[in-house]
């Protein structure tokens, strides 16, 4: 008896009914009306990448962050690494002013400075790039007279460049007072900042020739130089130098850890 009272109600209204059994009516149809005559789409299932791209925006930090600094203060004459590179170990990334350091060399004693360079140079001489040691070694061998040219205080060079094979060298000559001490005034400074200059002096002076020369610089500043050799060699240049010498179409090395490269 319930169930026939709850059906009754239902038939009572008819107005809800014929919307919902008409509606019933039409989904039906045309579902089926869709599919008369028409080929069902299929796919192949597989395995594949699915590719998710997020673009944000944000601050990229390194995992590890050094801040270098020099020991003394200065004005930075020369960079030799660009943002992004990998650097060796020990390698040379800047390079003070020489006119600085003359002031820092100011009262500084003669003797004082020598047996640091000594001590310095016997524990980091062979600390140096692969390709220059390897050409030193062949060049020797080949009978060359080498040259070492540099701005560094020759009281260094004079303990360095020897071992490494050079059989002259030229660096900045800081003038000495009564007391063996720097009064920070370099000799001859024009002429010694001058490296095309020295060496045509040398080539005077020790009956050389430049036929089949070599000559190896890094920085703008060794252009005048490089120009006057038969032969020359970019190693790890500059920007500045680097663009010269892709114009003059020079050879361009680049050492980066273990791989030497000839651009």
């Amino acid at each position: 008896i319930l169930r026939m009272n709850a059906v009754l109600r239902l038939f009572r209204k008819p107005i809800i009914l014929v919307p919902a059994i008409a509606l019933a009516a039409g989904v039906i149809w045309l579902v089926v009306s869709r599919s008369r005559g028409e080929t069902p789409e299929t796919i192949a299932v597989g395995r594949h990448t699915v590719i998710q791209e997020v673009i944000v925006t944000g601050t990229v930090k390194a995992a590890q962050a050094v801040d270098l600094a020099f020991e003394v203060g200065g004005r930075i004459e020369t960079v030799t690494g660009n943002v992004g590179e990998r650097v060796p170990k020990g390698a040379v990334l800047a390079s003070l002013s020489s006119t600085d350091r003359a002031a820092e060399l100011r009262q500084a004693e003669a003797q004082a400075l020598a047996e640091a360079a000594k001590k310095v140079v016997g524990a980091q001489w062979k600390h140096t790039y692969r390709y220059p040691r390897a050409l030193i070694r062949t060049l020797k061998d080949r009978g060359y007279y080498l040259l070492a040219i540099s701005h560094s205080p020759k009281t260094i060079l004079d303990k360095f460049c020897p071992r490494l094979g050079f059989d002259k060298v030229y660096g900045t000559i800081y003038e000495i007072d009564e007391n063996e001490r720097f009064t920070g005034t370099v000799t001859d400074e024009e002429r010694a900042r001058d490296k095309a200059y020295i060496i045509r002096r040398a080539i005077d002076k020790e009956s050389l020739m430049l036929t089949n020369s070599i000559g190896v610089g890094d920085t703008e500043g060794d252009i005048p130089f490089l120009e006057i050799v038969a032969k020359p060699i970019c190693f790890n240049p500059n920007g500045k130098l680097y663009i010269h010498a892709k114009k003059e179409k020079w050879k361009v090395v680049v050492e980066r850890k273990d791989v030497i490269y000839e651009l």
